[in-house]
């Protein structure tokens, strides 16, 4: 079963037109039961000047009975990007409260995850 409908695609598409430095790449619709009939993913990406992406995740959930600006739609996103995290909050939450994305490996001691702080502390001693 498909979860958007029309109305859902119409409000979700005038999400997607307000973040142009954003190139959206994937989706998935998960069906749920419960107090919301599931939710959708779309992921993109921002390209940075270091030839690098950071990523960038919309999720739409959609609740029974629980109607607001994008219907019954429910809207959360996430980012890596430090430099665009404050800008799509604003543009998609009109104002300036957001959380910032936190490392990994700052936060759980893991061999499957990205570290960073090896590659810092190096190119600092390199420099010198």
């Amino acid at each position: 079963m498909i979860l958007l409908e029309e109305e859902d695609k119409v409000l979700i598409k005038k999400d997607l037109v307000l973040l142009p430095f954003v190139q959206f790449d994937r989706m998935v619709e998960c069906n749920s039961k419960g107090k919301y009939r599931g939710y959708v993913l779309i992921y993109g990406w921002i390209k940075r000047e270091d030839l690098h992406e950071d990523y960038v995740e919309l999720r739409y959930i959609k609740f029974l009975g629980k109607e607001n600006r994008r219907g019954f739609l429910e809207l959360q996103f996430s980012t890596s990007s430090a430099e665009y995290t404050k800008e799509i909050n604003k543009i998609l939450f009109e104002d300036n409260n957001h959380i910032g994305c936190q490392r990994v490996e700052e936060v759980f001691d893991i061999e499957n995850c990205i570290k960073l702080k090896g590659i810092k502390e190096e190119r600092v001693i390199k420099n010198d």
